[in-house]
């Protein structure tokens, strides 16, 4: 008998996030974000299991919410554990070479700015200024734009920098 694809997503879905999203639950940071948006992604592949749905619009919309999701999760734990999603499981940012998530060399200053626009946004989300945060991520999507896998690039960067910061605090 064949398997639904959702159920099978639902698999994949508890086999990396699980274990690592355990202690997320009962947070009331971005982590308890983590967490909602990893039970919302079951909930989906058990509606679209159970609908049946063979719409290809509307199974690419609903894959498309899911990438995005997803992506929201990853960043949140890798800015919470400084691990990152590699093969079939987290890892240590150090144990990766961040560099080798771009083909495109990037500068000092590139990555410095990078580093100073993480810490800008991070600074004005707290404040509540909302309209400075997002010429912040407005400026930082221009920057990844231009560099190939820039998210996950980014997401290495920030997590590697704040392992060294937390390792290296006074």
């Amino acid at each position: 008998m064949e398997r639904n694809k959702y159920d099978l997503h639902r698999e994949v879905l508890t086999h990396k996030y699980a274990d690592i999203l355990k202690s997320f639950e009962e947070t009331h940071d971005d982590r308890r974000i983590a967490w909602n948006c990893y039970q919302q992604l079951i909930g989906a592949c058990e509606a679209m299991r159970d609908s049946g749905m063979e719409n290809s619009f509307a199974c690419c919309a609903v894959n498309k919410a899911m990438q995005e999701q997803e992506a929201e999760i990853d960043g949140i734990v890798t800015r919470f554990t400084g691990k990152v999603y590699k093969g079939v499981r987290w890892v240590d940012v150090t144990e990766t070479d961040i560099y080798s998530l771009s083909s495109t060399e990037i500068d000092y200053e590139t990555e410095m700015r990078l580093c100073e626009l993480d810490a800008e946004i991070a600074a004005h989300f707290l404040s509540g200024d909302a309209d400075k945060q997002a010429a912040c991520e407005r400026e930082l999507d221009c920057i990844l734009g231009g560099i190939e896998n820039g998210k996950q690039f980014f997401q290495a960067l920030t997590a590697r920098n704040r392992a060294y910061r937390a390792a290296h605090k006074e």
